[in-house]
């Protein structure tokens, strides 16, 4: 596929949202699944001691990198096929190291930058999350856990440990795996595409967060309603829970169309 970095009009920002939403509910089985499917995988590696922290958050650049593969698939009549969580390992020799090198690389970053801000953390934030070893822990521990100053404090930096880190690697992986770009050109490229584009991008952060916002919402009152009418409660939260899923599905769909609009695709599978 030849790429090249393109100029991409504001609006466009939204146009992003609307056809990962839409694509998403032609295939909402094949890519709940697939989201499903990573889940399962790194709730078992995060399980290894020692490395397995590390391992599950190196999969979230490749859980990008698939979600593309499957919407790329979807675009030319094709179904969802589990089989793009491990596509990576059926690459070629050259390419499948670059995507584990850049893939590890962001996972040895967010590990480290989450001890760090553990630590930083200190006494306060330990104490903050001791309810949470205790092996029942009531609603209002919780809620008293989430609202505490030290793990607010925790959860935001994590965030925006999450945010500076996700700019590098944003269209890396693809542009590796479809532009036969080097690490350190993948990250140099995405950097720039995400500067280049920053006016559609941020519509487009803006959009997902308001449909993320009444997303939650609908899903809140809907929780309450179902509680209120029918008592029951598990099931209004797996409702949330799939709605949930759902949008972030739909995120993860939207980002090949944006990749597509930013660096150009082949007419057979262009949006």
């Amino acid at each position: 596929m030849g790429l090249r970095l393109r100029t991409v009009a504001v609006p466009r920002g939204q146009a992003w949202l609307r056809q990962g939403l839409a694509t998403f509910l032609k295939r909402p089985l094949g890519f709940t699944s697939l989201f499903i499917g990573y889940l399962l995988i790194t709730t078992v590696l995060g399980a290894l001691p020692f490395i397995g922290p590390v391992l599950a958050a190196a999969t979230m650049p490749l859980l990008s990198l698939a979600f593309m593969q499957a919407t790329r698939d979807v675009c030319a009549g094709q179904p969802v096929r589990m089989a793009t969580l491990w596509a990576v390992w059926r690459a070629p020799a050259p390419e499948r190291r670059t995507l584990l090198l850049l893939s590890l690389g962001f996972g040895v970053v967010m590990t480290l930058g989450i001890e760090l801000l553990f630590w930083l953390g200190g006494e306060a934030l330990v104490l903050a999350l001791k309810p949470l070893a205790q092996p029942q822990v009531s609603p209002q521990e919780l809620l008293a856990v989430v609202g505490s100053a030290p793990v607010a404090a925790f959860v935001n930096g994590i965030t925006m440990l999450a945010a500076l880190l996700s700019v590098p690697y944003w269209h890396a992986l693809a542009l590796v795996h479809w532009g036969g770009q080097s690490a350190a050109q993948a990250l140099f490229s995405s950097t720039l595409a995400l500067w280049r584009t920053k006016g559609a991008f941020t519509v487009y952060l803006l959009s997902w967060l308001g449909c993320a916002l009444v997303g939650s919402l609908a899903a809140g009152l809907a929780t309450a309603l179902l509680a209120a009418l029918v008592g029951a409660g598990p099931l209004a939260l797996m409702l949330g829970v799939l709605l949930l899923v759902a949008l972030s599905c739909g995120f993860y769909v939207s980002l090949w169309f944006m990749f597509t609009d930013t660096f150009g695709a082949d007419d057979s599978v262009a949006p």
